[in-house]
């Protein structure tokens, strides 16, 4: 499929947005929402997966200012104010809108989980933080933008 230079982003990677006559890739360095088996299909049975990651914080304010007139949930903030966002989140957050994974837990996005999961589950967090672990090499965290 047609779907720009991030992979169908923010679809989960899937082989079919490789071009079917490419060769076995060694090395993918690219903008994509994780899927660690489409990848597994795609890639040498020796891959190791490295990620880099913003820092959450910045990473979160970024998004705001750049996707604030393409999120749901930033354009209905009141003078697009990151204080008001940050003071009631879920005023302003709804799950199934386009680019709701601005809005919330990104990173998690990013690496195949579940954005929506509430805080309060700290089992998933926790099982969710072990696959990450269990799958990554290396994950840096990046500020440096």
């Amino acid at each position: 499929p047609n779907c720009g230079h991030q992979f169908c982003y923010p679809r989960f990677f899937s082989t079919e947005f490789v071009h079917p006559q490419t060769q076995q890739p060694n090395m993918i360095a690219n903008h994509m929402r994780f899927n660690e088996s489409s990848l597994q299909n795609l890639m040498s049975n020796t891959t190791i997966y490295i990620t880099i990651l913003r820092e959450p914080a910045s990473m979160f304010e970024s998004l705001f200012t750049y996707y604030s007139n393409i999120s749901e949930a930033f354009r209905r903030v009141p003078n697009g104010s990151l204080e008001a966002f940050l003071a009631d989140p879920l005023r302003y957050y709804r799950p199934g809108e386009d680019n709701a994974m601005y809005a919330r837990n990104t990173l998690t996005f990013d690496l195949g989980g579940d954005k929506d999961r509430p805080a309060s589950d700290a089992a998933y967090a926790q099982a969710f933080v072990a696959e990450v672990e269990r799958v990554f090499s290396l994950v840096m965290i990046s500020e440096y933008f």
